[in-house]
């Protein structure tokens, strides 16, 4: 699909892939190559030249590593990143041509041989990698048509969504304000409630009440809503549009609670190594950033939390809520990638873990959780029903989970990961190749969007959902 172009606060601009970068970085590879085969023969030649002192005006290869990597790269400037403008390559062929792809003074140094290019990586800061995000909830007609495509029909009985009922309810008080916060139940004939879910900072929330059944139980949507302590009745809602979309107005003041729960939960196995580094610095620019643009507004709790695979070291690392940002932004610092082993991982363990395992704050006005990932679950009958579970308490909480896909996920983890963020109001978070930095990342099943630095495109998110 086409990605637009997106310029960033700091007026960086990333560049869309174009055949003739592709075709500027091939000639320059062939240019450094006839110089180099060039020099040596002028060695040969000139050596005695040398030996009397004369002066040559060869090219030389014995220069240092940093040296050589410049030069190697100067004749194809649109392929490097000053302070003043930064560009990004198309990276999907970097395993076969030299990619320059700087974003700051400071390279590792990489050694290399006569017939092997040099593969420069950028030193781990935050504005570098590079995501897209597509909200399935803000698409749902696209989405219905690609679940129902061949293609990927069976992704929702593979990972036990199979019924993509939706019922999109607001909750309004008579001035037309809307209520963030209200619980939302459906219930059935005999009044046994069988679903709730929780309005979010806008006053809207996105019901799936059948989404591992494979038909509706219920001939008629029973509904009432519950606030400061009240609840009403509304009996068998009328559909306000036809097409599931309710309004429910109760006479209450629209109140909003300036408390937020922000928590990541992030894989650190070992096919993590080729971003860890980079998404911590990603993150702590995050924390530090929303924290300092809401400071005065809001009360913000974080917890960040790691997980790995059941024999590895620990399976989950958890931290509790806290206020000291600082505290965290160290933290992050001292976690590295190691474990795993196979493919899957204990994804719904951790998932469970910061539902269940720490004290969400019931009146949150928002309550966000970030899942970083490269890989899925193991896929049993245990995990199905965890995630069936997880859904129908993030649902009832009012936790949003939002996915952010690094490189090695594939398209079942992919369909995964939207199933979650659809079903609890989040979106779906994925790194590109735009950075050069990483693996190859999966390009998703969606339609157009903009491509960003990840940074300004998780604080654009979490500003979005508690403002």
């Amino acid at each position: 699909m086409k990605k637009m172009i997106k310029t960033g606060m700091s007026g960086k601009k990333i560049v869309s892939k174009t055949n003739q970068l592709k075709t500027l970085v091939s000639l320059a590879l062939v240019i450094v190559l006839v110089l180099s085969t060039t020099a040596c023969q002028n060695k040969e030649d000139t050596a005695d030249t040398k030996d009397e002192g004369t002066i040559s005006n060869e090219i030389t290869t014995d220069l240092p590593e940093a040296s050589r990597d410049e030069s190697a790269t100067s004749e194809s400037s649109a392929v490097g990143k000053s302070d003043e403008d930064t560009s990004y390559m198309d990276t999907t062929d970097s395993m076969d041509a030299a990619e320059a792809v700087s974003t700051s003074d400071s390279v590792s140094e990489t050694t290399y041989s006569d017939t092997t290019q040099p593969e420069i990586r950028p030193e781990p800061q935050y504005g570098q990698l590079t995501a897209g995000e597509w909200n399935d909830n803000e698409n749902f007609d696209y989405f219905k048509n690609v679940i129902n495509n061949n293609d990927w029909y069976d992704m929702q009985a593979h990972w036990g969504f199979t019924n993509w009922e939706r019922y999109e309810i607001t909750v309004m008080n008579e001035e037309d304000r809307v209520i963030s916060g209200a619980t939302v139940i459906f219930y059935d004939e005999q009044g046994q409630v069988y679903y709730q879910i929780m309005t979010d900072n806008k006053g809207v929330a996105y019901a799936f009440p059948y989404i591992n059944q494979e038909e509706d139980i219920q001939n008629t949507v029973n509904l009432k809503v519950e606030y400061n302590g009240e609840t009403y009745d509304f009996g068998d809602a009328s559909d306000i549009s036809g097409d599931n979309q309710y309004k429910l107005v109760i006479p209450q003041n629209a109140t909003r609670n300036s408390d937020v729960d922000i928590m990541f939960v992030i894989d650190t196995t070992g096919s993590m190594a080729d971003e860890l580094a980079y998404l911590k610095k990603e993150i702590q620019n995050v924390v530090t950033e929303v924290q300092n643009q809401n400071a005065n507004n809001l009360n913000i709790r974080l917890s960040i939390n790691y997980y790995r695979d059941e024999t590895d070291e620990y399976v989950v690392r958890s931290y509790p809520f806290t206020t000291d940002i600082d505290a965290v932004v160290e933290q992050i610092g001292n976690q590295w990638s190691d474990g795993g082993g196979d493919y899957e991982e204990a994804v719904e363990t951790a998932l469970m873990d910061g539902i269940t395992g720490h004290n969400w704050n019931v009146d949150a006005g928002s309550k966000l959780l970030f899942l970083v990932l490269d890989a899925p679950p193991h896929h049993n009958d245990n995990t199905l029903t965890t995630l069936e579970q997880i859904v129908s308490l993030t649902s009832e909480m009012g936790i949003k989970i939002i996915p952010v896909a690094s490189s090695g996920v594939d398209k079942e983890t992919e369909f995964l990961l939207r199933f979650l963020s659809l079903t609890t109001g989040g979106t779906y978070v994925f790194l590109t190749d735009d950075s050069g930095i990483g693996g190859s990342h999966l390009e998703p099943t969606i339609g157009d969007y903009q491509v960003e630095y990840l940074n300004d495109l998780l604080v654009r998110l979490i500003n979005g959902y508690i403002q």
